[in-house]
């Protein structure tokens, strides 16, 4: 097994001040036999308290489990409308020893023992004053028993405007209890004319703040990342708030804003318009597809300082940063008062899932796009 050094001078000098090195080791992998236990396209992981491992598979309509070392244990689900179906697996989280899964197909959260036998669901569509009319279905389950509302947005409403969302809890059957905070929406999806009408997709340089529930549904935490507009020191903030509304943590945190350079939006746009065209969706020439990508395209001057957000069991928030091409990513790692306790950086096609302060999940693609769970130990130094 190959240790890596993840502290952020390993590679460069650390842009935002001094913090601890930490060393990962890759000594686990699921997923990458064939057979019942062999991935396709990954969409969520969790982790239980026991260690086992839970992928969604949204293609099968299934999650498949794993123990701490790989092995593949079972898999529940599939497609459909009934107990223990779904028909679009989203997130999935733990409550207590009760596993919980979103399915916005269905409009509901289906709940899981610890033997991934099904227990219920709760389904409801909202439409309230407090909601703005707007229709909400479960999202994710909260630690007291109440739901954290969904949004169900049409694509129309959040191309370029912005749009403010509420996070509302509601209780299991649907009725609005109280307004946690609110985010700014924008810049989150794109839509270009077609020979059929008009084709959507999401905003590769999105800047729209990001929000993630605690592993114990005890908190939501909110990041804001608008771009910088221009080369001064910029912040980003993380936003920390209670099932009450309570702000326990609000700080910022500076950060050299990192220019994009013209060479990658121009592959961005060069991307989109290829994948379009081959779609059989082009317009009269190659050239005028690229210039209704470019008009759609939200292109930043500087990039998004934040690009995901990972919360740990233990507290501790995960922070990926900017996409800046390299062959690794930085990722910044903040306890949970929000003091800084690393900089480090992973491989930028490693996609992070789960982390924590003693191991990661992610997923890793070969060369073929075949998807397979990797866990790297980590070693605070």
């Amino acid at each position: 097994m190959m240790a890596m050094c993840l502290l952020a001078a390993c590679d460069r000098p650390a842009r935002e001040g001094t913090a601890a090195g930490w060393a990962v080791t890759r000594d686990a992998v699921a997923g990458e036999d064939d057979g019942p236990g062999a991935l396709t396209v990954v969409g969520d992981v969790t982790v239980g308290a026991d260690g086992v491992v839970y992928a969604t598979q949204p293609q099968e309509s299934i999650i498949r489990s794993y123990d701490r070392q790989g092995r593949f244990l079972r898999e529940v689900g599939r497609e459909g409308e009934g107990p223990g179906e779904f028909d679009q697996l989203g997130e999935l989280g733990w409550r207590a020893d009760t596993l919980w899964v979103q399915d916005p197909g269905n409009r509901r959260i289906s709940f899981f023992g610890p033997d991934l036998r099904y227990v219920r669901s709760v389904s409801f569509t909202s439409e309230e004053p407090i909601t703005r009319d707007r229709p909400n279905i479960p999202g994710y389950a909260l630690a007291d028993g109440s739901v954290l509302g969904y949004w169900q947005a049409p694509l129309e409403q959040l191309v370029g405007r912005t749009v403010t969302d509420r996070l509302v809890r509601f209780t299991e059957a649907g009725e609005p209890a109280s307004v946690l905070d609110s985010v700014e929406l924008r810049n989150l999806f794109s839509v270009v004319p077609t020979p059929n009408g008009v084709t959507y997709g999401p905003q590769p340089y999105t800047d729209s703040p990001i929000m993630q529930v605690a592993h114990d549904g005890s908190f939501v935490v909110i990041v804001t990342r608008e771009a910088a507009k221009s080369a001064d020191r910029a912040a980003f903030g993380v936003r920390r708030v209670d099932l009450a509304g309570r702000v326990l943590i609000n700080r910022q945190y500076p950060y050299t804003p990192v220019p994009l350079a013209s060479r990658a939006a121009d592959s961005t746009v060069n991307a989109m318009s290829s994948t379009l065209s081959s779609n059989g969706m082009g317009r009269a020439s190659e050239a005028s597809l690229r210039r209704e990508v470019r008009k759609t395209l939200y292109i930043p001057s500087h990039l998004t300082p934040v690009s995901s957000m990972v919360l740990g069991r233990d507290g501790t928030i995960w922070l990926r940063r900017e996409r800046t091409g390299e062959p690794t990513i930085g990722w910044t790692v903040l306890d949970s008062a929000g003091a800084k306790l690393a900089d480090l950086r992973l491989p930028t096609s490693t996609m992070v899932h789960y982390a924590d302060r003693s191991q990661i999940w992610a997923v890793e693609q070969d060369s073929l796009d075949v998807p397979t769970l990797v866990r790297y130990r980590v070693t605070p130094r």
